[in-house]
């Protein structure tokens, strides 16, 4: 019989094991990243500028959501100790006080839709559609950090089929709203990005409305007792000691996108828009980075709550070399196919003002350098994964902090804001600014200090 620990039926810590984990997330999450994906490629050609207020306003709700979504998302670390530990009859009120925190965020996130727009966009120039974006986000935020929540607790126990089958379902539902909503049909007008961030918040109801149908079925309430919905000090203050420092670092380096959104919008329209395509692409294959993290933390929770450190090493191995070979592939993909990109996010209509020489050039630099920010951000994530489990979060934030803002937004406002260099430039900076990430964590793991934070 299988320890509890072991999460499929392959070795613990070898590539069959990550592949395992990370092919049903990695599903589940390429349908997010193709949702908004498609919402962008709508609004680009609904608009330019609605596309750039999706890209800018997108970042500014993330600047808000990113702490809490840390903080739900740890969720899936008690999961994993609990189950790894085997103590199944704590995992469900574990689980509900991730919810539960979700919920009570729902009044401040309202306050935030209603009065931060003015401040954020103001001087913008594309003020209505960034604000009308942010807002009717903002409005469903509450059901975001709830699905997270929810979800943790199936990736905690190693049924991540479960968040694949819901994130694909809801994302369908998102991209059919989208093409309604965006551009009108029959009886119901154009909303344009209103439409976009309203699909957002319809689907989050359905996915929600799933998960918990399937965390309160009988098998889930008779093992893991998900019906002790009760606040529960203990597990409440836990998940908040390692998800605040995660969600100060992630917070920070949103901040800094959203500062470098801001400092790229005033070299041009044109530069704008080679940042904005090519972030575009590289959110459409985030999808492996962010199913790699989710999967190498829920092995290591594991294993540290069953007190088995020995298959740790083995854990980053497998997963550095998966992640190397998807970098191969997908950026690959990427440059072959760059010239046919251009085609889907440039409409014929602003075609001849955009297309020149040096915008050709300029996109396809950044794009090299993307795809260099990919395979060192899939390194620093794996990693990050493996500290979240063991609850060495404020050395997450001490990176953010240092890193971020002398090694990222510094060298944008002197290069980009000053010195009024291209796109090129930017995604060079953000390259870099991704290797100096990657060895921090790097030298953090290979000292073993994160162990000592226990489990």
């Amino acid at each position: 019989m299988a320890e509890s620990y072991q999460l499929t039926k392959y070795p613990v810590g070898s590539k069959r094991e990550f592949w395992a984990l990370t092919w049903p997330l990695m599903l589940g999450m390429i349908s997010t990243t193709l949702m908004m994906f498609v919402d962008r490629l709508f609004l680009a050609r609904f608009h330019p500028a609605a596309l750039n207020a999706c890209a800018s306003a997108g970042m500014a709700y993330l600047v808000f959501l990113v702490i809490p979504i840390a903080i739900v998302s740890v969720s899936e670390v008690l999961v994993g100790r609990l189950h790894g530990r085997g103590k199944f009859k704590d995992i469900g009120s574990a689980s509900w006080q991730m919810v539960w925190f979700g919920v009570m965020l729902s009044p401040i996130f309202w306050v935030i839709a209603y009065l931060f727009p003015s401040f954020l966009f103001s001087g913008t120039g594309n003020e209505i559609h960034e604000t009308a974006f942010f807002s009717t986000l903002m409005v469903f935020a509450p059901l975001q950090c709830i699905m997270i929540a929810i979800a943790g607790f199936f990736i905690g126990i190693g049924h991540v089929g479960v968040v694949t089958i819901t994130a694909i379902l809801g994302n369908v539902l998102n991209i059919v709203l989208d093409f309604v909503l965006i551009y009108g049909i029959g009886f119901i007008p154009a909303l344009g990005v209103v439409g976009a961030a309203l699909a957002t918040g319809l689907s989050q109801i359905a996915q929600v409305v799933f998960l918990f149908c399937l965390f309160l079925r009988k098998k889930n309430r008779i093992i893991y007792h998900t019906e002790k919905l009760s606040l529960n000090k203990r597990y409440l203050l836990k998940g908040l000691k390692i998800g605040v420092p995660l969600g100060l670092g992630h917070c920070v380096e949103t901040i800094a996108h959203f500062l470098f959104f801001r400092i790229v919008l005033s070299v041009g329209f044109a530069q704008m828009t080679v940042v904005s395509i090519v972030q575009t692409l590289y959110i459409l294959i985030s999808f492996v980075i962010d199913a790699q993290s989710k999967g190498a933390g829920a092995i290591v929770a594991n294993l540290l709550g069953a007190d088995k450190k020995e298959p740790i090493r083995k854990v980053l191995r497998s997963a550095y070399t998966l992640h190397f070979f998807y970098f191969i592939i997908l950026t690959g993909l990427i440059w072959f196919f760059a010239d046919d990109v251009l085609t889907l996010f440039i409409h014929s209509s602003h075609r001849e003002i955009l297309i020149t020489d040096q915008f050709i050039q300029t996109f396809m630099t950044a794009l090299l350098f993307m795809g260099l920010y990919f395979l060192f951000d899939g390194f620093a994530w794996i990693l990050m994964g493996f500290l979240t489990a063991s609850g060495d979060t404020r050395f997450v934030l001490f990176v953010s902090l240092i890193v971020q803002w002398l090694a990222y937004v510094l060298p944008t406002f002197v290069l980009i804001g000053i010195k009024q260099q291209g796109a090129d430039v930017a995604w060079s900076i953000i390259t870099f600014m991704s290797l100096l990430s990657f060895m921090s964590y790097f030298w953090r793991y290979y000292t073993g200090r994160w162990l000592k934070h226990g489990a």
